[in-house]
């Protein structure tokens, strides 16, 4: 069960001074409060007496909660914890967040960090239920595969526009410099940018157009652009190339994703040869990159009759399925008119390509 091995978890990231051992997924748990500052893990079907301590500054709700604490203190972020359509139902109804126990951990160690290293600073939680005024870090989703055509730039550009038309501030990164097929997309040429002035788009969000590979640029400066670039938006979402050798922005935008509590869209299509890049990638630099915790296999099913299936897929790669897009005929027409699939008319069927988006969604991906 996730929660219990939640709670394990937190044990080592601090003391857990509240609660009862022995919880379970009907029951999850009271309140437990990690360390002096309060995160607390309120549970579901449990509230008989807990109350949430006044220095709360995380909330994780468990996604079976039927009643809700009486107070939240006012500077807490609150957040639904889990996988699967119930986090994802509960989070519209209470007109909360949705994440997985995998981001909440990363929250958490953030906190945990800082009370460590004496740090009293309010601590960042990416954007959700930003008020403006806090000091705010965007989550960074990197959308890359080791192989080319896979549907990286439909991804990145699907989802950022789903995102925007939700309100959230959305910065596209073209972060193959050769490539330029999100850049050509968007703008309809085909040119380079500069990380430090993104351009306004028509779909209603931003866009930094194809990085330029620079050897003389450093990780840490490009890390730093990238950081600085973060702080104004809700969402940064990274077109990566497809390929092996990663340019330097496109390492640092996979190493910077961890620390915004993001995640890596690890693209493959349903073929031998995407296969085997992929699995390449997963058995080389995955690891070397320190990003496993953080990366989620996606299965786009390019062809509508592929040679594989995406559960086959996964097992050769190596990694557990996360999502399955299905072929999707508008994706053809995006490229032909140059607009996103969210911004078209769309028939009664919608699509399944958008489908699949907000599944990704509702597992906490974004």
């Amino acid at each position: 069960m996730w929660l219990q091995k939640f709670l394990a978890q937190l044990k080592h990231k601090g003391k857990l001074k509240k609660g009862r051992e022995g919880v379970n997924e009907r029951n999850p748990c009271r309140i437990y409060t990690v360390g002096d500052i309060g995160i607390t893990i309120p549970g579901a079907r449990a509230w008989d007496g807990g109350e949430i301590p006044p220095s709360a500054k995380l909330i994780f709700l468990a996604p079976q909660e039927e009643a809700g604490p009486g107070k939240i203190p006012p500077e807490a972020k609150v957040y639904i914890v889990g996988h699967g359509l119930a986090a994802w139902r509960l989070a519209v109804s209470k007109g909360l967040p949705a994440i997985t126990p995998e981001k909440a951990l990363a929250l958490a160690g953030e906190i945990t960090s800082q009370e460590n290293s004496g740090d009293q600073a309010q601590p960042n939680f990416g954007s959700t239920r930003s008020t403006g005024k806090e000091n705010k870090k965007g989550t960074i989703i990197v959308v890359y595969s080791s192989k080319t055509s896979v549907g990286k730039t439909s991804a990145t550009a699907n989802l950022g526009t789903m995102l925007a038309k939700e309100g959230k501030k959305v910065c596209l990164v073209d972060a193959d410099p050769g490539g330029r097929t999100l850049t050509s997309l968007a703008l309809g040429i085909a040119t380079t940018g500069d990380i430090a002035s993104p351009q306004k788009i028509p779909w209603g969000l931003d866009l930094v157009p194809s990085l330029p590979d620079s050897p003389a640029l450093g990780i840490t400066e490009a890390k730093n652009s990238i950081r600085k670039l973060a702080g104004d938006y809700d969402f940064i979402l990274v077109d990566a190339p497809g390929r092996l050798e990663l340019p330097l922005y496109t390492r640092a935008f996979l190493e910077t994703a961890v620390e915004t509590a993001g995640h890596i869209i690890l693209m493959a299509s349903c073929d031998h040869a995407a296969v085997a890049a992929v699995r390449a990638f997963v058995a080389g630099k995955m690891d070397e990159l320190h990003i496993r915790p953080v990366t989620r296999l996606v299965v786009n099913q390019t062809q509508p009759l592929p040679p594989l299936k995406p559960q086959e897929v996964a097992k050769r790669v190596g990694l557990e399925l996360t999502g399955i897009i299905p072929h999707d005929h508008l994706v053809d027409r995006m490229f032909a008119e140059g607009k996103p699939i969210p911004l078209m008319r769309l028939g009664r069927k919608g699509s399944a390509f958008l489908n699949a988006l907000q599944e990704l969604r509702t597992k906490g991906v974004c």
